[in-house]
């Protein structure tokens, strides 16, 4: 969380390669009702049925 970004960049996302995504709140809401719901999990699976990796 950047407390002093602006709010639809509050919160920070790094992966393991540094990289960085910036969100608000409410995006990341979303992602956590995604996930949540099994929606990402479909997603995912879906991806990797057809050889995605």
């Amino acid at each position: 969380m950047d407390h002093d970004a602006a709010p639809e960049r509050r919160i920070v996302i790094t992966d393991d390669f540094g990289q960085r995504i910036q969100m608000s709140v409410e995006q990341l809401q979303v992602i956590v009702d995604e996930a949540r719901s099994g929606q990402i999990t479909t997603l995912v699976d879906a991806e990797l049925a057809l050889g995605v990796h």
